[in-house]
């Protein structure tokens, strides 16, 4: 049975690249997704449950934004041929007004370009299930 998620926010899917930043050095990595609390990130690293980073998250066409952050959860993957990933919640302890009206802004605009998206494709699929040709 599916459990349900106690999310206050709503998490957009994403694919930005992050520089993790814990007092020792640096990693990159990919956010996959993001909500007004926090962001899932996948990385090479793990990195431990309540450790405080900063993070760095360079959002396509947008300037980078930095954001206090602390691991709430690891999931380690090692499925695929030996290689292990790892999933990572983090959950924003101080982002700057600015940077969360960038990050705000950001996550719309993909939102926005993914539903679009989304949109056209379901279109498409049921126009060629009607047996129907788009407009030119």
């Amino acid at each position: 049975m599916a459990q349900k998620e106690n999310r206050k926010h709503l998490r957009v899917p994403v694919d930005w690249p992050v520089v993790i930043l814990d007092g020792t050095g640096a990693c990159n990595a990919r956010l996959k997704d993001i909500s007004a609390n926090g962001a899932f990130v996948v990385s090479d690293i793990p990195i431990q449950p309540r450790k405080q980073l900063t993070l760095f998250i360079i959002p396509d066409n947008h300037r980078t934004i930095r954001a206090m952050s602390e691991v709430v959860r690891l999931h380690i993957d090692s499925s695929h041929n030996n290689l292990s990933s790892c999933g990572i919640g983090m959950r924003f302890t101080r982002v700057s007004s600015a940077d969360r009206q960038t990050l705000k802004n950001a996550a719309s605009k993909t939102f926005k370009a993914k539903k679009a998206s989304l949109s056209k494709k379901i279109g498409r699929a049921l126009l060629a299930h009607l047996g129907l040709q788009p407009r030119p």
